[in-house]
């Protein structure tokens, strides 16, 4: 959301291939920062206090020996893996589709001009923040309501493909940037719906594989 709103500024002042040397710049500060920080556990942290400690070795599940070799058939087997695989791979393509087209899309169609782009751009990212960390909560309620947890699961990501691809249908008729904005808006915040479907599901498998 930073960018979107700071890329117009730094392009008008600098010109467009400033964005890119920047944001690498800042990707070495970030790797540097990176190094000096990370751990591999909790307890090569220096950042972690020994009663926090304590609690995350306490609730951790037993260590589990490393498998002689990674069964590749079996994986490729599962028909929940290649669920997740297809329903990230089509989120993930409309999702970054419209992060990088809208920009471009608002200055050529509606001619929005450069310095304003960010503050129209920003807005569907913001929902989508909101709507994706909400996600978890309307998945738990309809849990707790007595829906079996596969039903939710699908649910969620059904609602994220169908709210995300309708507004999409819509968008060649909106005349104003404000219209389109408002279908892009509807389009990646019903997207951002999958985070309670195949997100989570990539979670739980990960941490079941490890206790399992």
């Amino acid at each position: 959301m930073i960018a979107l709103i700071v890329s117009p500024m730094i392009i008008l002042a600098f010109g467009w291939p400033s964005v890119f040397y920047i944001s690498g710049a800042l990707g070495l500060v970030w790797l540097v920062a990176w190094q000096l920080k990370a751990a591999n556990g909790p307890e090569e942290c220096r950042g972690v206090s020994p009663h926090e400690l304590a609690l995350i070795m306490a609730e951790r599940a037993s260590e589990v020996e490393l498998a002689d070799r990674i069964p590749w058939r079996r994986i490729f087997r599962e028909p929940a893996v290649w669920a997740i695989v297809i329903a990230h791979l089509c989120n993930n393509f409309g999702f970054y589709i419209i992060l990088l087209w809208l920009p471009s899309y608002l200055n050529r169609t509606f001619h929005v001009p450069m310095e304003r782009l960010g503050e129209f751009s920003v807005i569907p990212w913001i929902v989508a923040f909101i709507m994706q960390n909400s996600s978890g909560w309307f998945a738990d309620g309809l849990h707790k309501r007595g829906m079996p947890l596969g039903t939710v699961r699908k649910l969620m990501q059904g609602s994220a493909f169908t709210i995300g691809a309708l507004p999409l249908l819509v968008l060649p008729l909106a005349r104003t940037p404000e219209m389109a904005i408002a279908l892009v808006t509807l389009s990646i915040g019903g997207t951002a719906l999958g985070g309670g479907g195949f997100a989570v599901i990539i979670s739980m498998w990960r941490r079941a594989t490890r206790v399992s």
